[in-house]
């Protein structure tokens, strides 16, 4: 519930009655902390904003053990607006110049300006203090003084401005902090205000703390930029489904886990009713229906899934509604829901306590889990953890409403996790699907509000004009490429599209791919433009920028290999560097930044976000797919690395890496962790930017180490020695599958088949069934996904699990696939010629163009399958199948 507005009508401290109370010694604070923070500016080239609190405070006078209430309001307004400054300098260094290039003003003056400014008008010290600390006339007078500041040292406009609005949240932030602290300190002051100590009111005060936290998230600087997420975003819309008759049961979905879900693709029998997604959700949210706790929202990577949910938080939060944002991949799971949720609170800071205390929680609570796709292990398939998951918040829900406690919960998620739980979230309405910000088609969608008709992309472009001070003329012209929509489209995707365009380095009129986009912006990061063209921490770090882009991928591999995707310690990617033999490079980083890996995480796309139990520093990408995409890279090194190595090696016996050697590497970058959909789609695309000639190489070696791999076994014993046999097996399964990935990946663009050597008929088979295992669910298999313009001639594979496998072009000549499942296979213009698919279930397999001259296809399932164009000269063909008309027969 909203807490009253309404202001007393007599202040709890009249603090300008008595100069020596309140004035005198706020001035002479305010002297010492401005002409504090006057030095630190000459200090600037060095980058040390982050002293700049620390220096201030100490220059600022103690209390005495008698000191008055005014006082103490004094000291605690004056420590809070020294934090806040300073933490606002220290988020803005990279944008601050250097020492030759600014503008120092003189600090005599600049010390007069600043202290009259704040001290000219009277200021008094109400219960307002802790409800509306940022409304306060100091804290509004020191923005704007910070705002000068920032212009006298040389920002150019409207950087002053969109900085210096991010003192206010962390001036609201820093008082509370004091004052959790230190409350013996300022017990005086306590003691003059009304109820200070109520444990309602106290409680209250930490849901006000937590909503300003909320508002800091969504107002701080993003992905570098000078302002925040609050400043571009743009209200999307979404569209849940409506059973339009009867489905059949029992079909499973598309073979792929994250697409997202799309007309004509099973959804004949469903209408698509498009809404404003927060005006949907406030009215749910209204309603309170204890029947309908739950809502779901699902969108692909980069639909905006995280950002809409911390804007709605926000939102929420300053209408005075208690609502709770956490990142699932932060949550211990390990126990009870509740119990999760309470240790998640007491852990991070700025949260309130025991949130779900039905004793002394709030009556009413929206809980917001951001993430659903990144709760999986190695041990447990996604779509086990999501069912298990939501069962386990409908069982937490449940018995907090039967406590009397009105509980909502919000899901957000990718498809690939969402999909398995749609079943059991049947109401209309219960799970959203995101839509990007224009349409292709917009056919099947009910639209009777005329949402789909506004391209977003044009408002969110006008936005973003306008941060950077710019004409607010929309998206432009060079961007309104049909083969660009699918980027500019997505909320994330099209600000990265934005920043790359501003840069002027990646020609938009040929043709670009995601990948090209995330390379130019991490060169963007080492080349910004001040401080000599180069980032501060990159310039204080000494490195070249081959040496900076190898810790950035170490990062993402320690992220990768700890399996917690998006998270990653500094103690573990400086393991990491050592074991790849980049110290060197780390010791000339710790040269220009005493914490080590901090400065260059915080650059651009990494993030601090707590301090773990045993005080090491803790990261996390801010977003999954930047830590995918640095992931691929490292992939793609140590290929070329190997490839040098194998070179090498052929050029002089004895000089360089055998094929044992190379596996060892591989097993090394690869083997911890299995690659997964999103993983793959970046290496595809990191392929299509490579050189043909060094991919052509590279084919011709991933083929060798295949070979090499199923002559003689994995040389897994050599790769992690003293592991068990699971954990070696596990190695080696990944690491296998790992060799068919990128092999796939290359051929795509080479366009040849890869001419497997398989040492007997049975050894297809026996890797296929080895690396796939018992699926645990549809799409479980990303080996399977990467078969297409392999040669598999005349292997056996009797029976074999090939469900929506893509074995598009491949060599099946003499394949024996009897009794196999095919279903919604891939074969598309792939060699089937002699074949034996006698008995084989291909209902809804892809087979237009294929050669199936002579094949055997007796008693096989042939429902729903595509022929089109195929060559069955030959064939022997179930009874009663009727070709189409444009096969060859």
């Amino acid at each position: 519930m909203a807490k009253s507005t309404e202001k007393p009508t007599q202040p709890a401290v009249e603090v300008t009655v008595e100069q020596s109370l309140w004035l005198k010694p706020l001035k002479a604070d305010l002297r010492k902390l401005f002409t504090s923070l006057g030095k630190a500016t000459a200090d600037a080239a060095v980058g040390r904003w982050e002293n700049v609190a620390k220096d201030a405070l100490d220059a600022l006078t103690a209390l005495g053990v008698k000191a008055t209430p005014g006082q103490c309001a004094a000291r605690l307004i004056t420590r809070s607006i020294a934090v806040a400054w300073g933490n606002v300098l220290a988020q803005s260094a990279d944008l601050l110049p250097a020492k030759d290039e600014a503008n120092i003003p003189d600090q005599t003056r600049f010390v007069q300006h600043i202290t009259q400014r704040i001290t000219s008008e009277a200021h008094h010290v109400t219960k307002d203090l802790f409800d509306r600390p940022a409304d306060m006339p100091i804290a509004k007078a020191t923005e704007k003084a910070l705002e000068y500041f920032l212009e006298a040292v040389g920002l150019p406009d409207p950087q002053p401005k969109q900085l210096s609005v991010g003192f206010r949240h962390e001036f609201v932030r820093a008082l509370h902090a004091e004052y959790a602290a230190s409350a013996s300190t300022y017990e005086t002051l306590l003691r003059s205000l009304r109820n200070p100590f109520s444990p309602a009111e106290l409680r209250e005060r930490q849901w006000q703390r937590y909503a300003a936290s909320l508002d800091r998230q969504v107002s701080s600087r993003v992905l570098g930029e000078p302002f925040g997420l609050r400043s571009i975003f743009v209200e999307p819309n979404a569209f849940y489904q409506e059973q339009k008759k009867s489905k059949k049961r029992g079909q499973p979905a598309k073979h792929h886990p994250d697409t997202p879900s799309r007309v004509g693709e099973d959804d004949a029998d469903k209408i698509n009713n498009v809404v404003e997604l927060r005006q949907s959700l406030e009215h749910w949210i209204e309603q309170a229906d204890a029947s309908l706790p739950i809502r779901v929202i699902t969108g692909g990577p980069g639909s905006g899934k995280s950002a809409f949910a911390k804007m709605f938080a926000a939102d929420l939060a300053l209408q005075g509604k208690h609502v709770l944002y956490i990142p699932l991949h932060l949550l211990d799971l390990t126990g009870e829901l509740k119990q999760s949720i309470h240790s998640y609170c007491e852990y991070q800071a700025d949260r309130p306590d025991a949130p779900l205390d039905p004793e002394t929680g709030p009556k009413r609570l929206l809980i917001i889990l951001d993430g659903l796709d990144e709760l999986s292990k190695l041990s447990k398939a996604l779509e086990t953890v999501a069912c298990d998951f939501l069962t386990e918040v409908e069982r937490t829900v449940s018995n907090l409403n039967d406590g009397g406690l009105r509980v909502q919960v919000l899901i957000f998620g990718r498809p690939v996790a969402v999909s398995p739980i749609e079943s059991r979230l049947r109401q209309e309405g219960s799970i959203l699907h995101l839509l990007p910000f224009v349409m292709k088609s917009q056919d099947g969608y009910h639209d009777p509000q005329k949402l789909l008709e506004a391209d977003l992309r044009t408002t969110w472009w006008k936005k973003y004009q306008t941060a950077l001070g710019q004409e607010a003329v929309g998206l432009p012209e060079d961007l309104k490429r049909e083969d660009l929509q699918e980027i500019t489209a997505e909320p994330l995707l099209g600000h990265l599209v934005a920043m790359s365009y501003q840069r002027g380095k990646v020609n938009f009129s040929q043709e670009v791919n995601l990948n090209v986009i995330y390379g130019d912006l991490l060169h963007r990061v080492y080349e910004r433009n001040y401080a000599g063209g180069r980032h501060r921490a990159v310039k204080d770090l000494r490195l070249q920028e081959d040496e900076f882009l190898q810790i950035l991928e170490q990062v993402a591999a320690s992220a990768w290999h700890s399996g917690e995707v998006r998270t990653t310690t500094a103690k573990q990617v400086m393991q990491y560097c050592r074991d790849a033999g980049l110290e060197s490079y780390l010791q000339r980083f710790e040269q220009g930044a005493k914490e080590g890996a901090t400065r260059l995480f915080v650059a651009f796309y990494f993030q601090q976000h707590s301090v773990s139990d045993n005080d090491d520093k803790l990261f996390e990408f801010t977003h999954k797919s930047f830590g995918e995409y640095l992931t691929v890279l490292r992939i793609v090194r140590g290929l070329k690395r190997i490839s040098t190595q194998l070179e090498r090696r052929q050029a002089t016996p004895g000089d360089g890496w055998s094929e044992a050697d190379a596996l060892v590497e591989w097993a090394k970058i690869c083997g911890p962790t299995r690659f997964d959909y999103d993983l793959m789609h970046f290496l595809r695309q990191e392929m299509q930017i490579q050189k043909r000639s060094d991919l052509g190489q590279w084919q011709t070696w991933l083929i060798q180490l295949i070979n090499h791999m199923l002559t003689h076994g994995y040389p897994v014993e050599h790769v992690s020695p003293g592991s068990t046999y699971r954990q070696m097996d596990q190695i080696a399964r990944h690491a296998e599958e790992a060799l068919f990935v990128t092999l796939h990946a290359v051929s795509c663009v080479t366009e040849e088949i890869s001419l497997i050597d398989w040492p007997k008929p049975t050894s297809a088979g026996d890797v296929i069934h080895r690396i796939r295992g018992q699926r645990e669910a549809v799409g479980d298999t990303p080996l399977l996904e990467c078969l297409e313009r392999l040669s598999l001639r005349d292997q056996l594979l009797y029976m074999q699990d090939l469900y929506g496998a893509c074995l598009n072009r491949c060599d099946l000549r003499g394949v024996r696939l009897a009794l196999a499942c095919m279903w919604e296979a891939q074969l598309n213009a792939c060699d089937l010629s002699n074949a034996d698919l006698s008995n084989a279930d291909l209902s809804g397999a892809d087979l237009r163009g294929a050669k199936l001259i002579d094949a055997n296809l007796r008693d096989a399932n042939l429902s729903g399958a595509h022929f089109s164009c195929a060559d069955l000269r030959g064939a022997k063909l179930p009874k009663g199948f009727v070709p189409p008309a444009d096969c060859i027969t």
